[in-house]
């Protein structure tokens, strides 16, 4: 019992991680979608 305990806390841990991480992910790739649309716009 003890032992299955310690192999989930593990996996939350890499899945928080995982989330953390897309997260900055999709935070960078919208920012970065934002900057180029801004800047179409303003040349035009």
């Amino acid at each position: 019992h003890r032992k299955l305990k310690k192999r989930v806390k593990p996996l939350e841990e890499r899945v928080k991680w995982l989330d953390d991480n897309v997260d900055e992910l999709f935070t960078m790739k919208y920012c970065n979608c934002s900057k180029e649309s801004i800047n179409t716009s303003s040349e035009s």
